[in-house]
């Protein structure tokens, strides 16, 4: 036995051997993709992907190519453990994972792996692990034994470990004997695997009829029937992650998490089940109001303001000033930031050395959050017809969130910046931008409509002041050369958080060249990050949707028309748990058409997200005028039917309107034929179709 170690390039060799081992097998892009997952080829590993190859060249000019393929050559570690799902309940298909895999230790998840190939009858030259350029993972072998095939090898670590045995029934039957590629009856485990675990282009085109109760039923093809099911089962789960005392899961009870990073594997685990994220729940509130869940949203709303209050009623100062009420990232751990998490590395300005022993108690600035909830606040009581009981009931949480934005937007302790609203958590990262300021300045301006609802004038007008300076600063600060910038997530939300409280008179509520910033960005707020894909893969919410939404917003047919389907296909895995259910985030391979999970299965934001596109699709908005302005933009060639279906924020004399009906594509004249009928004759419907055939 000789051991050899392996260079970058070839490593010369010049020896007769009947066997060579090769220790490692793992990749320096140990992970499925990037965290919350890509539409990019070179950052993402499948099953079956071939990132390289070993060659093997004799003295005499034959060439052996054996191709490093994940499943079959290569494995994962970091994301890999041998009790995921569904290997861990599905036997059949442990097995067929574990005859596909020809690395020695992979499956157990050893941290040394080995693959043992056997040499032609002729004296090795040289021999190249070789990676592709095209591909970010790189295989990792450190180095080689030539040795004869009959002997003991181990390790020369303490332990001795037996690495290689001519006894061992694993290199007995998984040895490798074929170059050049895949062996056939290993190529078709590897089928059976991605099968089991991906869902690909031919999955959406097998003919479906959905038979969904739901009481919007989408038509037209193979995508909206599934649309109907989508859209009924995240509103079902949503529905469900209401107590009923209001809290409002982040995650199902008893859902599945397919790892941020992760290759398609996935556990059982309710990743964020026991919090409140006041982001997750403020966009969630409105879907609901969108839904007709007028009762559901109260329970919420009601229960995540009473975690708001947390800060004045345990008495909380930081440097000698009172710390108002207000959202944190997650209400019912309202210190979890900055005391946990910013102890583990998380970054934050509100350190002991500037603010003294009272530095954690702000807890953190979750601006978006906090802003998004006074959006929900707002909206729910628009929803309730303006009710003033309630609103006199709830008036004390919703003058504490407004003057908590007062003083933050004041004080020169929270580093607010000409009027700019500063914020630490993921949609500012440390800074100022569009998704945490847009709702704060909404926010205020729904408040200070309620205040003056009550008589409350001082207040409106404080609270329509500090609007009034972040509408200034945004559009001073956060535009540049006609488009904005600084958005926070993934693309512009202006449009979208202005349909949330405006509905589609939104163009009329918002200064006019907010409209020019987002349609002048639109191409390359498009394009950045799609790249021609049309799915937005990081955080279907915050990317694929809101994206989707802007689209419908800016009547771009031909792009929303596409990126619904792709929404329906990110929800739709035929042979996965909950089949029709949101993930976090998905991979994607547009040129090959495979479709991956990645992510917490349903997590609340993007469910709410996907939920409030659909219901755009059928044109209903929480409408801002006597008129309700109905504005479906469906794809080409969808229909939609309307069974009794809530009018979002619409009441004949105290009670709820609803409508029936449908909107018909009509294939003789590629036109749209509406008949839709409300349930009160006193509430007038004006439908603006937009079409555009392709």
């Amino acid at each position: 036995m000789v051991k050899i170690a392996l260079k970058n390039g070839k490593t010369e060799v010049n020896q007769r051997a009947a066997h060579l081992l090769l220790e490692g097998g793992y990749t320096s892009f140990d992970r499925g993709c990037t965290e919350w997952g890509t539409v990019s080829k070179y950052d993402s590993n499948f099953i079956g992907d071939r990132i390289g190859d070993i060659v093997i060249s004799y003295q005499n000019g034959r060439i052996d190519t054996v191709p490093l393929v994940f499943g079959y050559t290569l494995w994962f570690y970091n994301v890999w453990d041998c009790d995921m799902e569904p290997f861990c309940s599905d036997a059949q298909l442990a097995e067929s994972l574990r005859e596909a895999l020809h690395l020695y230790g992979a499956y157990e998840r050893q941290k040394t792996c080995f693959l043992n190939i056997r040499l032609a009858d002729e004296a090795v030259e040289w021999i190249c692990v070789k990676s592709y350029k095209s591909k970010k993972s790189k295989p990792v072998f450190r180095c080689a034994y030539l040795h004869s095939g009959g002997e003991e090898i181990r390790s020369e670590g303490e332990d001795g470990r037996l690495i290689y045995s001519p006894q061992q029934p694993f290199f007995q039957t998984k040895t490798i004997e074929t170059f050049g590629a895949v062996p056939e009856k290993t190529a078709k485990l590897i089928s059976s695997l991605r099968f089991a675990l991906y869902t690909f282009e031919e999955d959406y085109s097998k003919v479906y009829q959905s038979k969904a109760p739901g009481r919007l039923k989408f038509s037209g093809d193979t995508l909206a029937e599934l649309a109907t099911d989508v859209l009924y089962h995240n509103s079902r789960q949503m529905l469900e992650k209401v107590d009923g005392d209001g809290f409002f899961h982040t995650s199902s009870k008893g859902t599945y998490s397919w790892i941020y990073d992760g290759f398609g594997a996935y556990r059982a685990m309710d990743s964020f089940y026991d919090c409140i994220y006041s982001r997750d729940a403020g966009r969630a509130v409105m879907s609901l109001l969108l839904m007709g869940e007028i009762q559901k949203a109260k329970d919420a709303v009601r229960c995540i303001n009473g975690y708001m209050m947390y800060y004045p009623e345990n008495n909380l100062y930081i440097s000698g000033q009172k710390v108002r009420g207000h959202y944190s990232v997650i209400p019912n751990k309202p210190l979890i930031y900055s005391t946990v998490l910013t102890s583990a590395g998380w970054p934050t300005q509100f350190t002991r050395e500037k603010f003294g022993d009272g530095y954690r108690n702000l807890g953190n600035l979750e601006t978006d959050g906090h802003g998004l909830m006074m959006m929900a606040n707002y909206l729910l009581w628009k929803s309730l017809d303006r009710d003033t009981v309630w609103l006199e009931e709830n008036y004390r949480y919703i003058k504490e969130a407004a003057e908590f934005l007062v003083w933050q937007h004041d004080s020169d302790l929270l580093f607010t910046k000409n009027g700019l609203l500063y914020g630490e958590t993921e949609a500012a990262m440390n800074g100022y931008t569009l998704y945490a300021n847009i709702p704060c300045m909404l926010g205020l301006r729904g408040y200070s409509e309620m205040a003056r609802a009550l008589g409350d004038t001082d207040a409106a007008e404080r609270w329509n002041r500090c609007a009034d300076s972040i509408e200034s600063a945004v559009g001073k600060q956060l535009s540049e050369n006609g488009k904005w910038k600084d958005y926070g997530f993934y693309h512009d939300p202006v449009l979208t958080m202005c349909f949330d409280m405006f509905g589609y008179d939104f163009g009329q509520n918002m200064p006019p060249e907010w409209l020019g910033y987002s349609e002048n960005g639109y191409p390359k707020n498009m394009y950045r990050y799609l790249k021609n894909s049309y799915v937005g893969a990081r955080g279907v919410g915050y990317d694929h949707n809101m994206i989707t939404q802007s689209a419908m917003l800016l009547n771009r047919p031909k792009d929303y028309g596409q990126l619904i389907g792709n929404l329906i296909k990110i929800c739709y895995a035929p042979r996965l748990p909950d089949p029709f259910i949101c993930p976090e985030g998905v991979t994607v391979r547009p040129r090959e058409g495979v479709y991956r999970r990645q992510g917490d299965l349903g997590n609340l934001v993007q469910q709410a997200e996907t939920i409030k596109t659909l219901y755009m699709c059928t044109g209903l908005s929480l409408h801002n005028s006597d008129t309700v302005v109905l504005a479906p933009r469906l794809p080409y060639g969808w229909s939609v039917e309307y069974d009794n279906v809530p009018i979002p924020a619409c009441y004949d004399e105290g009670k709820q309107v609803y409508l029936n009906g449908r909107i018909s594509f009509n294939r003789e004249n590629h036109s749209y034929d509406v008949n839709l009928v409300p349930s009160s004759s006193k509430i007038k419907i004006r439908c603006n179709m937009s079409f555009q055939r392709g």
